[in-house]
């Protein structure tokens, strides 16, 4: 039984590349030895937590996983997905109850670009309404941290690591394999739509390639931009799209405390004390 959107792995990303490899190689292996006989959706529950709103009127969000918009139900179950519109629904579910603040507990490899402009304008609207805190358990990597980086506060775990500030698109070239089987792939598009034949299975032309560079290139200067305004203290060593723990991303500017989800959660009662 094979999910229906694997071209889902083609489009620009805000991901870590070790990531977005192991989401292809994960897939591929329990998609070939799926028995459609026995298979049960259930097997692969989601493991994020559900939006809850605690006695203090704080709204708990979750930023669990790999970040799809609108993914094809299997790939959700199987990577344990979080989509943008859960998170957009439950952030204006925020505003709906009432919440006296926002707490976001991180721990993502990033995702994919679509989705995440609306995302980050649902969450700069919440900011309007009320303090935001994030807590990063282990990792809020790329459009994890795109999201973190829109939050009024970003708290660390100790082990955890901030960062990779980037976008990626991926691309194989399948025509030497082709040709040892004995196959010849050619895409025939309509006169000056060359670039429609991208990611079929040949090699990319230079307009192809420049294409891509430039589209990536302003994906990237949009997420830059977006942390640039929310995080105005970043220093430009981040923008090379590595990833930091400690008090290096302290110093750097991508996080501003090291601490427990307790002390960012501590941190936003305060917050919400000032304001009354």
């Amino acid at each position: 039984m094979q999910p229906h959107n694997f071209s889902a792995l083609l489009q620009p990303w805000l991901i870590r590349e070790d990531s977005l490899i192991q989401m292809a190689e994960t897939l591929s292996h329990r998609v070939n030895n799926c028995d459609p006989a026995s298979f049960n959706l259930g097997d692969w529950e989601n493991t994020r937590s559900p939006y809850q709103m605690d006695a203090n009127g704080i709204a708990h969000i979750s930023i669990f996983g790999p970040l799809m918009n609108n993914p094809d139900p299997y790939i959700k179950k199987f990577y344990a997905v979080t989509d943008y519109g859960d998170l957009q629904d439950e952030m204006q579910r925020a505003k709906e109850d009432g919440a006296r603040g926002a707490f976001f507990s991180i721990d993502s490899p990033g995702g994919s670009v679509s989705g995440i402009n609306e995302t980050a304008f649902e969450l700069d609207s919440l900011n309007s309404d009320m303090p935001t805190v994030s807590h990063v358990s282990q990792g809020a990597y790329s459009a994890g941290y795109y999201l973190a980086a829109g939050t009024g506060r970003i708290f660390a775990g100790p082990s955890a690591d901030v960062g990779n500030i980037g976008t990626i698109i991926r691309f194989y070239d399948h025509s030497e394999m082709l040709a040892k089987m004995g196959v010849k792939a050619e895409a025939i598009s309509n006169k000056g739509a060359d670039l429609k034949a991208m990611f079929h299975p040949l090699p990319l032309s230079e307009g192809q390639r420049d294409f891509l560079q430039d589209r990536v290139d302003d994906l990237g200067a949009e997420f830059q931009d977006y942390v640039k305004e929310h995080r105005p203290q970043v220093d430009k060593e981040t923008f090379r799209a590595g990833w930091y723990g400690g008090e290096k991303a302290v110093s750097l500017g991508l996080a501003d405390f090291i601490g427990s989800a307790q002390d960012a959660y501590d941190t936003l009662l305060g917050e919400i004390g000032r304001r009354g």
